[in-house]
């Protein structure tokens, strides 16, 4: 699959829009006075945070999903339809193949699996300042690597899943960009290795896990889960502060990005 090789280390919001999550995260349905409503309004004060954005030297994509049926399952993306380096937004990738191989019985959440000293890597986790080896629990491994965008989790359910199996889901769904070709804190050896993403896919690959497109409902349920016991809240969880709650329509609270490889907090969007 070819990638653009030319991607700067600068600013991406990707943000999923959840106008209302229903209590027990089930899939919304279209209210019947939705049918003349769009995103077009949320565009109108967007787009001129994004041009100035541009003005000054700062690319931004910012990609919009109705998911409550409130403004008639409308979609858009602002701004180019640019290739970033994605920090750790692809782990959404990860976590869903994670899934789907606990789906299809290959995994199971209760497996374990050895974390060595040499799987150890610094960044945002917990999971480094504990003493190795150990025995790790796949799915306390995937708690951590969502909840706190755990960077020594990752590389360790990368080991355990297999890049392989993630780009073939990102194809299989349709995912034109994201592509998931190295571990945390590893240099790619060349482009085509690298980590990439845009906000189109990024969108979209969060809205099949909400509408449980390739999943079971027992394995969208556990992602959405682990996405709103979030416990980053640094950048847009500091402007946005309200605590995240899977029964209040508030907000649903994305993956956080490592500010060590991107100016990109985690992707959050309060509904409207």
């Amino acid at each position: 699959m070819t990638k653009k090789s030319s991607i700067f280390k600068i600013t991406l919001i990707t943000s999923l829009l959840t106008v209302s999550l229903l209590p027990g995260f089930q899939p919304a349905t279209v209210s019947a006075n939705a049918t003349a409503a769009n995103l077009s309004g949320i565009a109108g004060v967007v787009q001129p945070i994004i041009d100035k954005a541009w003005k000054d030297g700062i690319r931004v994509s910012v990609g919009m999903e109705d998911l409550s049926g409130s403004y008639a399952d409308d979609g858009i993306v602002l701004g180019k339809d640019d290739t970033y380096k994605p920090a750790s937004t692809i782990k959404m990738a990860l976590v869903s193949a994670l899934m789907q191989q606990v789906d299809n019985g290959t995994l199971k959440l209760s497996d374990t699996v050895t974390v060595e000293p040499a799987d150890v890597v610094g960044g945002t986790g917990s999971l480094q300042k504990e003493s190795f080896p150990k025995e790790v629990t796949l799915e306390r491994l995937a708690r951590l690597m969502i909840t706190q965008s755990d960077n020594t989790a990752t590389n360790v359910l990368i080991d355990v899943v297999g890049l392989d199996k993630v780009q073939a889901l990102m194809d299989k769904l349709g995912l034109k960009v994201m592509h998931l070709g190295r571990k945390m804190f590893a240099s790619a050896p060349t482009p085509e290795q690298d980590n990439y993403i845009n906000a189109a896919d990024l969108v979209t690959l969060l809205e099949k896990i909400y509408d449980g497109t390739f999943l079971t409902t027992a394995s969208r349920n556990q992602i959405i889960t682990w996405m709103a016991a979030q416990e980053v809240n640094t950048k847009f969880g500091t402007a946005l502060p309200d605590a995240p709650s899977p029964t209040k329509p508030v907000r649903m609270r994305m993956l956080p990005m490592t500010p060590a490889t991107s100016s990109c907090p985690d992707a959050s969007w309060r509904s409207v």
